[in-house]
């Protein structure tokens, strides 16, 4: 303050600005005291901090570390498998393990292979549409708001509809409603619990994308995600979680209406319909170790993807069990395909002869004996014989008379019937067994260029399988076993119908129907996940999800299954342990030498803490 700024003292030439000065100096030097009390208090105070904080420090994690049984008894887990990664924690017992990976788990993926057809097509290169992520685009020949009422309506034009005019629409109507799962049972256990994804004619005209479809499922709180590939123009499915009881599942809504007879009848709503033709254009494959599977299992076709199996299936059926010869044997030297048929359907067969009276009498009325030829044998369907004991007489469950023109073997497919003799299959000279040459892949030949299609086949592992060369009812046929043996032979083999998993079983004389199906009541499509399965020490672990499984303190990560087992080596890490342990001395001689500094820090009572008027009034070489 001036001393023209105290009134009354102007011009006085008392300096009092001065005065002011010297009068506050001893308030000043009791400040300046608590200034630097409340500067050391601090320093102080941060110091035991940082002590406090190293404490802790040591004490939750150092020491924790150090108590821990993995770190002074870590294990090491090794094996030279490429199909499998392991681990051992310190409960590991230092031992060898055995593992085979049976099987892998993997995720329920669904990966289109059609690009999303727009079909607006009269207006798609002038007005970008082959390219529009618009849902409406996909789902309608045209959509369009209509004011011609009075009241605004969605006016639609449906794919490949034959109505030019269109047909009109509240903007509220549901005109998008497709239902989704993933695998979780509802509270009855009868079928799964599905969310369902709806839009109205109304959302559509606000341009609802793939984009929102997508988010729109993975807002579902379920464990389906969904994902839109812009580049490709594809969009996938998979969910989060691996294993058989989490999958994809689509189900299109349907309603309950009452037909002209006065019948109750269930149909698919209109906006079922548009998202069963929307996901059936996406060509839906199931994306499993690196290939494409369609809803049969089988490779990718143009016509097994995922939805199609609700229009058209084709009819077959395949055996259960191998071909094996009849005394339950399979020669693994010789391929499926050229074992003898005489040998697969007979055993101790023998031939002799027989004299039997012919009922007449000559002139002397002594019988006429005439000498027939007789065959008795087992077959594939006999109860076994012990033929190491050579005491023991081989009964033979069938006797008869024996003709090579009989027929032996006789089934029609369809109304083309196959014949064949036991001379053609059977040569009782034949030392090697009974067979005479015919083999399996001789009577899959006779089939399949009777037909003039493939109908018979025998895969690799010995299952015989007929199958139509076409999808649809129209396709099916039909198979009957003309005579006891060959019954018993096709009933021998356990076939099994495979649109609808039943068994099938063959009587002599009745046609047995291989079905193929056309436009099937299905409303639902999807997959499921697989689970994987592995024998660890002989101990079998099913239901894996996620390809890891933890047993007796070891993690093992499969990569593969393998074909037997494998090593898996415990042993005790003590390297890691003389490590853990040097570390804790280096921590705690650390924490103690901190300490003892801190404790022994020599203080200086002479020099306070500057203040920031003294400090001021310094330079920075005093300071």
């Amino acid at each position: 303050m001036g001393v023209n700024g105290i009134y009354g003292l102007s011009g006085s030439g008392i300096d009092v600005e001065s005065m002011v000065k010297v009068g506050m100096m001893s308030r000043q030097s009791e400040y300046n005291k608590l200034q630097q009390q409340y500067t050391k208090d601090e320093w102080q105070k941060e110091a035991y901090t940082q002590i406090y904080g190293n404490i802790q420090t040591f004490n939750n994690s150092t020491l924790t570390q150090y108590k821990l049984q993995s770190t002074m008894n870590a294990k090491n887990a090794s094996t030279t498998s490429s199909a499998v990664t392991v681990s051992a924690n310190g409960a590991a017992p230092v031992l060898n393990h055995k593992i085979q990976v049976n099987s892998l788990s993997s995720t329920a993926y669904l990966i289109s292979t059609n690009s999303l057809k727009r079909y607006n097509s009269e207006e798609n290169t002038t007005n970008g549409l082959d390219s529009s992520i618009n849902l409406a685009d996909v789902l309608f020949q045209g959509l369009q708001k209509n004011t011609g009422s009075g009241t605004t309506k969605a006016m639609v034009h449906e794919i490949d509809g034959d109505d030019d005019s269109g047909t009109l629409y509240d903007l509220t109507a549901t005109a998008f409603s497709l239902q989704v799962s993933d695998g979780t049972m509802n509270a009855a256990g009868t079928d799964y619990k599905y969310s369902t994804i709806k839009y109205t004619y109304g959302d559509l005209l606000d341009g609802r994308t793939f984009n929102d479809l997508v988010s729109d499922i993975n807002s579902l709180n379920i464990g389906v995600r969904a994902n839109y590939d812009s580049t490709n123009d594809t969009l996938s499915f998979y969910n989060k979680e691996g294993g058989s009881d989490n999958g994809v599942y689509f189900r299109i809504p349907t309603k309950t209406e009452t037909d002209d007879d006065g019948e109750t009848i269930t149909t698919i709503t209109t906006a079922g319909e548009r998202a069963k033709n929307f996901l059936q254009g996406l060509h839906l494959y199931q994306s499993l170790d690196g290939e494409l599977k369609g809803f049969d299992g089988a490779d990718k076709t143009s016509t097994n993807y995922f939805g199609y199996e609700s229009t058209y299936a084709t009819a077959s059926i395949s055996a259960s069990k191998a071909l094996t010869y009849a005394d339950g044997t399979s020669d693994g030297s010789v391929a499926f395909t050229n074992m003898e048929i005489g040998d697969i359907l007979f055993r101790d067969i023998e031939k002799y002869t027989t004299e039997v009276e012919t009922g007449e009498v000559d002139e002397n009325g002594e019988p006429y004996i005439d000498t027939v030829e007789r065959i008795r044998y087992n077959d594939l369907s006999s109860p076994t014989t012990d033929s190491e004991d050579e005491s023991t007489a081989i009964t033979y469950q069938y006797d008869q008379e024996y003709s090579a023109d009989d027929v032996a073997l006789s089934f029609s497919i369809g109304e083309e019937e196959f014949n064949y003799t036991y001379g053609q299959l059977l040569a009782f000279s034949n030392n090697e067994g009974y067979g005479s040459g015919f083999t399996v892949q001789n009577l899959i030949d006779d089939i399949n260029n009777t037909y003039g299609i493939n109908i018979a086949s025998v895969d690799e592992n010995g299952i015989l399988s007929f199958t139509a060369d076409e999808a649809g009812a129209d396709n099916s046929f039909s198979i009957t076993t003309n005579n006891d043996l060959t019954t018993r032979f096709f009933n021998s083999l356990g076939f099994t119908d495979a649109i609808t998993g039943n068994s099938v079983t063959f009587t002599e004389g009745n046609a047995q129907a291989v079905n193929g199906t056309d436009e099937s009541s299905s409303t639902q499509f999807g997959t499921a996940g697989t689970s994987g399965s592995v024998t660890i020490d002989g101990v079998e672990y099913n239901n894996i999800t996620d390809n890891k499984i933890t047993a007796a303190g070891v993690t093992y990560t499969l990569l593969e299954t393998t074909d037997e087992a494998v090593t898996v080596n415990v042993t005790q890490d003590t390297e890691s342990i003389i490590d853990k342990v040097k570390s804790f001395i280096e921590d705690y001689n650390k924490l103690l030498s901190g300490l003892y500094e801190k404790y022994d820090e020599k203080q200086y009572s002479d020099y306070k803490p500057l203040t920031e008027s003294q400090k001021e009034q310094m330079t920075e070489e005093q300071i």
